[in-house]
């Protein structure tokens, strides 16, 4: 199915809504609300100024629906050209994204997961939460949100099991060709984010901004490494995160509970 995704940038335009395929019509809704502000791009759009011909790699990209927006921003530019690449190591949800991005010539989707090691991963793939899936999904997580909700969330972690392929970012770099400067990466990835971000190794030094979504057990080690690598005061953390999506109940009473940032760094 079809759902409409309606960007909050700022650029000098406004953005037209992207239509995406989506298994999951909730998820889309959330995306796709209005009050929501949109982290990611907004700090590109204020922050960054972008090159000619700039390269973006996207590492968790799920539907694709931070693909279709940096596509479309960058593609709406009077000269020069970009380079999307959007990974995803879940079956169902490359093919959605492979759809969704169809219609830009800029992204180019990769069906991949990233981590320190070359191999096979087995990854817990939730249909009816696709924002969760991922190599980290656990019960803790469950009754977390099921206190949030108040409610039973078997449904939503009703568990699919896939094997994938993995590569360290350097790696994957590599077999791209991509030997000069990353622009942008973005990271959400559902507590792997660290295992992403150091999978890089050198190349973080060749990488000009990281917007990422980190949990709490791994911020300050993330936020070590990027400090490391941009400097002291280059690296801003957000409030915490809202939930992947509205399970109901009270949402202002949920901030204690809530463990994910969204980190910014250039």
């Amino acid at each position: 199915q079809h759902y409409f995704i309606q960007s909050n940038l700022r650029p000098s335009s406004p953005m037209s809504p992207i239509p995406l395929s989506s298994p999951n019509e909730v998820e889309v809704e959330f995306l796709n609300d209005p009050t929501k502000k949109d982290e990611y791009m907004e700090h590109i759009s204020t922050k960054l100024s972008m090159p000619k011909d700039p390269v973006v790699v996207d590492v968790g990209a799920n539907i694709g629906a931070f693909s279709c927006r940096i596509a479309q921003y960058l593609e709406g530019r009077e000269e020069g050209s970009a380079r999307v690449f959007a990974i995803e190591p879940f079956a169902e949800l490359f093919n959605h994204l492979s759809k969704n991005t169809a219609s830009f010539a800029a992204v180019k989707c990769r069906k991949l997961a990233i981590g320190t090691k070359r191999g096979e991963l087995k990854g817990t793939y939730l249909p009816n939460y696709t924002l969760l899936s991922g190599f980290h999904v656990s019960e803790e997580d469950k009754a977390m949100l099921e206190n949030l909700a108040g409610r039973s969330l078997d449904k939503e972690f009703a568990p699919q099991y896939e094997t994938v392929q993995c590569l360290p970012l350097s790696e994957f770099l590599d077999q791209e060709q991509l030997t000069g400067k990353i622009d942008i990466l973005k990271i959400d990835v559902e507590k792997a984010e660290l295992d992403v971000l150091k999978s890089l190794g050198g190349r973080l030094a060749d990488v000009g901004c990281v917007v990422a979504e980190v949990h709490e057990e791994n911020l300050s080690e993330f936020v070590r490494v990027l400090e490391e690598r941009y400097g002291k005061g280059r690296c801003w953390v957000s409030e915490k995160d809202l939930p992947k999506f509205t399970l109901g109940g009270t949402p202002e009473k949920w901030a204690d509970q809530l463990n994910t940032y969204i980190v910014f760094a250039h």
